[in-house]
């Protein structure tokens, strides 16, 4: 007679397969078990007795913190400005030589690569760049500004990149650096350059002569002149500010303006708001012009149609303080048309003359030069209509004030009291955009909440800071009332990245990788260091941090942990709000892994309170294809999260659990069950079950892909609904969906060509359908699900994840916003710090994470069978190492007894065996076959 005896960690389960609708609190149930034992319950009772320090006590107070903070570091960068000004001031004269390196010339072999400068340099000195659009009366600063410079590095690491540049075309950098392309390079067209000598808001017309001398070599790197002129107006393209607005001519005997192909129709005759988009599509056109064999230039043709740019304006363009610049590039004279000069001072006279005509030649022709300053002075110009607005090359309004820039600093909304600089406070209603988890698939959520805004201005610079509050003041864990034995101190905390510490913690190979089970490990995000920006850039190390009482709040994580096994997972962890992650097993991460990036972080602080399944991923940290479950940790009594606790399971444990907790799902059943979270995203799926390759999980898979019959029906029962959201960095407005049932005990659909039901899994972010007939309806259309939403546009009558292009004027930057919906929250990476694997050799495994829990297996007692080793099989019980789930045998007098096999070797075995991670094993009883996970 044989026994099969099967135990179970989370509970006895009937092996019936159940008529009755299935019932998601069932599942709801178990997981609440594996809440408990990965140690949430425990963490949460932990975090209600910690006591809380209240940090701020109002926005104001907070505001002062920051205004004088951003002083502080304003007057240190304006100190370096000081020392090099200092220096220039006060040694000698300018000279027409200098001692400095030339930065094209230095050798490779003498720089070196630094993160935080991103390039090769030499910290030793500086370096010496001359413009070859520069006069031969050249002056150069004192060779001691060299020594200034590193001076200034040395004593603040916040100083990266020093600039001295000259209005002749000469600056010194430091550190000494070479770049491609340097020999061209013109300080006078960077974008520093040009904001700190121009502060104002400009509106600028490139006007290239393309005709056939521009094809003629110059001598300057065997470059030609449209080469050059195509540079020189790049460069100017690229000082402009995003309030400044930008057109372009080139011209030959006609003249032509950007237009066809990828370039939007008002670049034709509108002004362009100097957005990066804009500046990037403008670039392309520039760089595309060449100069054209046997044509002549046609100066009035190339005036009249960069006049034209200035009859177009925006509704909320105040034209009365920006400077208005016509920019002219040219090698030579006017061939044809009527007189430029004249040109101009008809031109000029409709708009009060106040555009000024900034001229470039290109050559050393006397008439051209003639030309082009009685150009740019507009001699025929009709005083009646205004002063002439003066054109000279370094012509610009100056402003008594430091400059300091942010490269690309995008602001969708600025209050007009804070650009003014003004100083306030005001407090109202406001919706706020939170992330769901991945922007694309999970789109965002809104809520309203009452907000409290305080700004104010920051001292000697162009800044102003707002501090936005939803509470007026928050708290953290006290530090003072923290209780920690003398033996807890030793044992609180092993960072991470053990080459910076001296241990002796014993090692073992946990999949892939090396790790202790010693210790859990503690790493910080960036934002948790004093210095986040310097983070990625500068030697790790472990004391730089500011989380104290997050890494002694966390420890006891790592005492339960430690206490209970669950060894059915791959990792456990909790992490923090304030930027610190513990992880057990310890392990060492990537320095740039930070746990606010990753979609499960993201996705449970937008499911607080839920027990929150992710869909299967590859594993950031070596694991393979596992899927999260993940539980916020509150603040005793209210709803501010403070922490969350996750662990990971394996793919194919998690497929074992479902279909333990509900039999009719599995695959000897007359039904086949999906689970999806509440965006309509797959966690299980009869064909994922099987699936072991890691690039088919790089994405999740949507039910629209997987069971589009099925969604379609959702979607007509109001079940899967679409929502949007806008994306105004890629300028797509965004779909996704919700689930969302019309009952709380879910759907049963009989009459819509198909049988199956939906049900919540309780107090989860699940649902549960169990289909007995699939539809056979008509698709309208099918989703490609190599595709991400991103590059999908949507279609009519299509349930596809994709994207609407927003209604967006690139010329004037403006949307329209009147009937659209929320915009959506920021775009993060969601695959930052992904580890590599480790050296194991030598290692001994730790433990093989199984779905069963260890017992003793005995042997039939059967005549013995040699194995093809000549091994006794029958002899003397041993333990089975088949954690989780425990297979014990007795027999009578039957000859051949059962067999158990592994799948993927088919061995029989009776004595003690180690099953490898999640090999399927097969028992046969009775000629009957059974599937044990």
């Amino acid at each position: 007679m044989l026994f099969v005896y099967i135990v179970y960690l989370l509970g006895t389960f009937s092996c019936g397969y159940a008529a009755e609708s299935i019932d998601g609190k069932k599942l709801a149930d178990e997981l609440k078990k594996i809440k408990k034992d990965i140690g949430v319950d425990h963490m949460q009772e932990q975090f209600n007795n910690f006591q809380y320090d209240i940090k701020s006590d109002t926005g104001t107070q907070l505001l002062n913190k920051i205004q004088s903070s951003l002083e502080t570091s304003l007057n240190d960068l304006n100190d370096v400005l000081d020392n090099v000004n200092s220096q220039i001031i006060s040694g000698t004269q300018d000279s027409q030589s200098t001692n400095l390196h030339r930065c094209c010339d230095l050798q490779d072999s003498d720089l070196t690569y630094l993160p935080e400068f991103q390039s090769k340099v030499d910290r030793s000195k500086a370096c010496v760049t001359i413009s070859p659009l520069s006069a031969n009366n050249l002056k150069y600063p004192t060779d001691q500004i060299s020594d200034v410079m590193k001076t200034n590095y040395e004593n603040n690491k916040n100083v990266l990149w020093q600039h001295y540049s000259t209005t002749e075309g000469v600056s010194v950098i430091y550190p000494a650096t070479k770049w491609e392309h340097c020999q061209v390079f013109d300080p006078r067209f960077k974008s520093s350059y040009a904001a700190a000598a121009s502060p104002t808001d400009k509106d600028v017309v490139l006007v290239i002569d393309a005709s056939a001398s521009m094809s003629q070599p110059t001598g300057v790197m065997d470059k030609t002149k449209i080469v050059l002129a195509k540079g020189a107006a790049n460069n100017v393209l690229q000082t402009l500010k995003p309030n400044d607005r930008v057109g372009i001519v080139r011209f030959d005997n006609n003249a032509y303006t950007p237009t066809g192909g990828t370039y939007s129709s008002c670049y034709e005759n509108q002004l362009a708001f100097a957005t990066k988009e804009n500046t990037d599509k403008l670039k392309g056109y520039i760089f595309s012009i060449e100069a054209v064999g046997n044509s002549e230039p046609n100066f009035e043709n190339a005036l009249l149609s960069a006049f034209k740019y200035y009859n177009s304006s925006h509704e909320d363009v105040q034209l009365a303080n920006r400077e208005q610049i016509i920019l002219f590039i040219t090698d030579g004279i006017s061939s044809s048309g009527n007189n430029p000069v004249q040109v101009i001072s008809n031109e000029n006279s409709k708009y009060g003359n106040k555009i000024a005509i900034f001229t470039y030649l290109l050559g050393q022709e006397e008439s051209a030069k003639t030309q082009l300053k009685s150009m740019a002075n507009q001699d025929l110009h009709n005083a009646s209509y205004g002063p002439k607005a003066i054109g000279h090359f370094d012509y610009f309004d100056q402003v008594n004030q430091k400059f300091f820039q942010l490269n690309w600093l995008h602001f969708m909304y600025i209050y007009q009291q804070v650009v003014n600089g003004g100083t306030g406070s005001k407090s109202f209603s406001k919706f706020f955009t939170k992330p769901r988890g991945k922007l694309v698939n999970d789109g965002s959520s809104d809520t309203s909440r009452q907000a409290h805004f305080f700004w104010g201005s920051i001292s000697r610079s162009n800044f102003s800071v707002c501090v936005v509050f939803v509470n007026e003041s928050y708290e953290e864990i006290s530090e003072s009332k923290f209780q920690l034995s003398d033996m807890d101190k030793d044992k609180v905390f092993m960072y991470h990245n053990r080459s910076l510490l001296n241990d002796d913690f014993r090692d073992c190979k946990f999949y892939k990788r090396r790790v202790t089970l010693d210790r859990s490990c503690v790493k910080f995000s960036q934002a948790a260091f004093e210095n986040p920006f310097q983070y990625l850039d500068r030697d790790e190390t472990a004391a730089d941090s500011t989380l104290k009482t997050s890494v002694w709040a966390t420890y006891k994580a790592e005492e339960f942990w430690k206490s209970n096994k669950a060894r059915y997972v791959a990792w456990r962890y909790i992490a923090t709000k304030a930027g610190l992650i513990r992880i057990y097993p310890g392990v060492n991460l990537l320095k740039s892994y930070d746990h606010e990036k990753r979609g499960w972080w993201r996705q449970a602080m937008a499911h607080p309170g839920s027990m929150f399944v992710t869909t299967p991923y590859v594993d950031a940290w070596g694991s393979g294809i596992v899927l999260t479950f993940v539980h916020t940790i509150h603040k005793k009594g209210s709803n501010i999260v403070t922490a969350a606790s996750a662990a990971d399971f394996p793919l194919e444990y998690f497929n074992w659990f479902i279909t333990s907790v509900y039999p009719s799902c599995g695959d000897n059943s007359d039904y086949s069950c999906i689970i999806i979270d509440d965006s309509g995203f797959v966690v299980m799926h009869p064909r994922l079950k099987e699936t072991t390759d890691e690039n088919a999980f790089k994405e999740p898979k949507h039910i629209t892909v997987e069971e589009p019959r099925i969604a379609n029906i959702l979607r007509s029962q109001g079940v899967l609904i679409q929502k949007s959201c806008q994306d105004y960095s890629t300028n797509k407005e965004l779909s996704s969906y919700r689930v969302t049932l019309p009952t709380f005990s879910g759907l049963e659909l009989t009459d819509t060509g198909a049988t199956f039901e939906l049900r919540p899994i309780t107090e989860t972010n699940l649902f549960i359908i169990r289909i007995k007939s699939e539809p056979s309806q008509e698709l309208p259309c099918t989703c490609d699900d190599s595709k991400s939403p991103d590059v999908v546009e949507c279609k009519t009558n299509c349930n596809c994840l994709c994207h609407k292009p927003i209604i967006y004027d690139v010329c004037a930057n403006s949307y329209d916003t009147k009937s659209a919906p929320f915009p959506c929250s920021a775009r993060l990476p969601d695959t930052s710090g992904v580890s590599e694997p480790d050296d194991t050799d030598g290692l001994n495994a730790c433990y093989i994470p199984t779905c069963h829990s260890q017992l003793k297996m005995t042997p039939l007692p059967t005549t013995p069978d040699k194995s093809s080793d000549g091994a006794d099989k029958s002899s003397g019980g041993a333990d089975a190492n088949l954690s989780f789930v425990s297979i014990a045998t007795e027999t009578g007098t039957e000859s051949n007894g059962n067999v158990l096999s592994l799948s993927n070797n088919n061995v029989n075995v009776y004595k003690s065996i180690e099953v490898p991670i999640f090999y399927r094993i097969e028992l046969h009883v009775e000629n009957k076959r059974h599937y044990l996970v």
